[in-house]
């Protein structure tokens, strides 16, 4: 215990010894330093009490965080400690992770391959969507466990054995795990003959990169319309979010400003002449889980006029986080700065956690609204309201769905496996069936079957009260288990409210192109 006290002890005595140095005239600063490693002191004491005389005997570590997480708790919800497995989960969602790159689905004996990461490991090795593993590490899959699997997918090498359709014997391979590089924009097609629609998930380094090569391999069909979806998209990469609004807006414009109290917090980010997309109409689509960088995002190509926002308001949180890494791999991410969109709205709402903020909102905007260039009105809540607000897709699945979907034997990837195996007449006519195919009523009746041959329950009455839903599951499941998850996202959007209902609008996102 007492080395662990004694580490973070030397950060904040080293902190106050800091502030003394650099402040050595003031007698505030000189007493708050005193106060500090007095509280310190008293901390290291109770600590020790706990250790020698509690009734029962106790974590030191955890006393710690729990003391670390207590201190937190008085800032904001965001300023967080992260211990070292924690934080190398957080590095690694954004600069990229050791594997394979493969998804896959639990079957009764085997895992179904659902999708491969492109230009990934086991892509370059011939890995398709639709193989199933049958051995790994040369164990069978049916006897592994699940921190088994995870060890053996933790190898250097990872090594399978894949059957696939029409071939007899398994194939084996030897995989090298690499770096997988998180692909940032799961879908990017083209709706209709003028409609492209790119959907970006998270903001990494590479997303401006991956964005121009969607654009790119996209405006050979001399797309009219544009939209970009950022529903459910938490943020990530500053720099990434903020090179993702510059491809929009002429130079010189203000993206974002931050306001905060330590050095280089108070920071402006302008965009540069480069690297512009072509000026066609756009619709941003956001939802209450668009944050961060999406929100950044949102609020400059609307206070500018560049894109008409549908959907739903925004989440309200594009703060500074910055990084604070420790000796034992664990880290501190401190709420620093605050955001602002170029016409002064804050990106910042108070939360309903029941903690006291009104120290954040001091430096929010505090009008109700503001003007865009032409005069528009916009809300100034610490949110992004859309110019337009889209009801949320209401489709629902019944309980009994659910527990059919949940089950452990997989019903729906067994069922929609097997139906891709015997139909390979679609396996080059994606376009075809993502547009046009229907699922009949008699392939939701076959279903019913196997999930009912697997010992699901699936009545007659739960068919109907989710055929629609179903329709869908169906069809896109077919989709991946074809061509992967590209076709399951196509699949899906396709049939989304939100997205369909952005053709109302493209009369209004073409006339502020012209303002």
């Amino acid at each position: 215990m007492k080395s662990k006290i004694i580490y973070w002890l030397r950060y904040i005595l080293a902190a106050a010894a800091v502030v003394s140095l650099l402040y050595p005239g003031p007698a505030r600063i000189a007493r708050g330093a005193q106060q500090a490693y007095n509280k310190v002191m008293v901390l290291t004491m109770l600590l020790d009490k706990i250790e020698r005389f509690y009734v029962e005997p106790q974590d030191p570590n955890l006393l710690i965080d729990h003391a670390i997480h207590g201190i937190l708790s008085a800032l904001d919800p965001y300023s967080t400690y992260l211990t070292a497995e924690e934080f190398k989960d957080y590095k690694s969602a954004y600069q990229g992770y050791q594997g394979i790159g493969l998804t896959y689905d639990q079957l009764p004996e085997k895992l179904l391959v659902t999708a491969t990461v492109a230009g990934g490991p086991a892509a370059q090795a011939g890995i398709r969507p639709g193989d199933k593993i049958v051995r790994i590490g040369g164990k069978l899959v049916h006897f592994l466990s699940e921190a088994d699997l995870r060890r053996q997918l933790q190898e250097s090498v990872v090594r399978l054995d894949i059957e696939r359709e029409g071939i007899r014997d398994p194939i084996p391979f030897a995989i090298p795990k690499q770096v997988i590089t998180p692909q940032t924009i799961s879908t990017a097609f083209m709706l209709n003959d003028s409609v492209t629609f790119i959907k970006i998930d998270r903001f990494t380094e590479n997303t401006p990169n991956q964005l121009d090569q969607a654009f790119s391999r996209l405006r050979t069909v001399a797309p009219r319309y544009l939209i970009v979806d950022l529903r459910d998209n938490g943020g990530g990469d500053l720099q990434a979010g903020i090179k993702v609004a510059d491809r929009f807006l002429s130079a010189g414009k203000i993206i974002a400003y931050t306001k905060g109290r330590g050095p280089g917090a108070n920071m402006e980010f302008t965009s540069s002449p480069d690297n512009k997309l072509p000026r066609l109409p756009v619709i941003l689509l956001v939802n209450g889980q668009s944050a961060s960088d999406a929100e950044i995002v949102a609020g400059a190509l609307q206070d500018w006029e560049r894109a008409l926002v549908v959907g739903q308001p925004t989440f309200g949180k594009a703060l500074v986080q910055s990084e604070f890494p420790f000796q034992d791999g664990s880290a501190l991410l401190l709420t620093t700065a605050r955001f602002f969109t170029p016409l002064g709205r804050s990106l910042y709402r108070v939360s309903g956690s029941g903690r006291d903020h009104s120290d954040l909102r001091t430096s929010a905007n505090s009008a109700a609204y503001v003007r865009t260039p032409s005069g528009r009105l916009l809300p100034a809540g610490g949110t992004i309201v859309p110019d337009v607000i889209l009801a949320e897709d209401t489709l629902r699945y019944s309980s009994a769905l659910r527990k059919v979907l949940a089950a452990e034997e997989n019903p729906l990837a067994v069922f929609c496996e097997t139906y891709a195996a015997a139909h390979p007449e679609w396996s080059k006519q994606r376009d075809r069936f993502i547009h046009q195919f229907q699922v009949p009523e008699s392939l939701l009746r076959d279903f019913q079957t196997t999930a009912r041959q697997m010992g699901a329950k699936l009545s007659n009455t739960d068919l109907q009260q989710n055929r629609d839903a179903l329709r869908l599951l169906i069809k896109r499941e077919v989709a991946a288990m074809i061509w992967g998850e590209e076709a399951r996202a196509m699949v899906t959007i396709l049939a989304d409210a939100q997205v369909q209902g952005c053709n109302l609008y493209w009369a209004r996102a073409s006339e502020l192109l012209r303002r």
